[in-house]
């Protein structure tokens, strides 16, 4: 939501016969993930329980005029992702089956399968956003994080703004070893609902946006809300070419 991070708190729910040793290991493991973002734990608790839980909070500060939501899109804003998707979902893949990348470099393999295991929250892109919010005070972000997929997270954005999208299939980003992995419309598949590549999705005025995404690396605008309903994806010139999104097709947490 566009906070600069203060801390996390965990509470563990340990089996008895849990070593103190793999509790180390967990807290040591969780440090090292904290420390490039000099972000400490700060709390939490622990209790007995049948089977190990781990339940984490995530503490941030922000000023109210600058809060990211998902509700305040308006109708001609540009969308904006930060990055690639669809990696994790590939990473998954490739992990899961070890014959699928015989196509690809080890490089590019490794590089894949980290985008699955080791996500990496863009808390880097709160520089450049904090520049925007200095030069117009007025200035409204909406957003959220695509981690149960992109076409989820425009979905949400547009049904809580009561706006609708279009979108364009051959402007959505990815790298080329994605097209070593799969067909095209797999890769459509993955980049859409794949989910867990923890990129954020912007919708803000079009000027801003061309701003933004100059000095965001990957980023790139592959749409536009609108006063409709509905969240469209195109995907090339014909009447037949458009294919509406809902958030059925994607993850759903129940």
């Amino acid at each position: 939501m566009g906070a600069s991070p203060l801390g996390i708190t965990v509470a563990l729910g340990l089996r008895g016969e849990t070593s103190s040793n793999w509790v180390q290991q967990l807290y040591e493991g969780m440090a090292q993930c904290l420390d490039q973002f000099q972000t400490p734990i700060i709390g939490g608790d622990i209790c007995r329980s049948p089977i190990n839980t781990i339940s984490i909070t995530a503490i941030g500060t922000v000023s109210p005029q600058r809060i990211i939501k998902r509700s305040t899109a308006q109708p001609e804003w540009a969308i904006v992702v930060s990055g690639a998707h669809g990696h994790s979902r590939a990473g998954l893949e490739l992990l899961l089956n070890d014959d699928l990348g015989a196509s690809l470099s080890e490089t590019e393999k490794r590089s894949l399968q980290q985008d699955h295991q080791y996500p990496q929250p863009r808390l880097d892109i709160l520089p450049t956003l904090q520049k925007l919010w200095d030069s117009d005070r007025h200035l409204i972000i909406a957003g959220m994080d695509s981690s149960d997929g992109l076409a989820d997270a425009i979905v949400q954005i547009s049904q809580a703004s009561g706006v609708g999208a279009r979108i364009e299939a051959q402007k959505l980003p990815h790298s080329n070893s994605l097209e070593k992995l799969a067909p095209a419309e797999t890769i459509l598949d993955w980049v859409l609902y794949g989910g867990e590549d923890f990129e954020l999705v912007l919708c803000l005025p079009c000027d801003r946006a061309q701003q933004l995404i100059k000095h965001i690396p990957g980023s790139a605008i592959i749409g536009v809300t609108t006063t409709e309903t509905q969240t469209i994806l195109l995907t090339g010139t014909h009447p037949n070419s458009e294919i509406i999104l809902t958030q059925k097709q994607g993850f759903q947490h129940f």
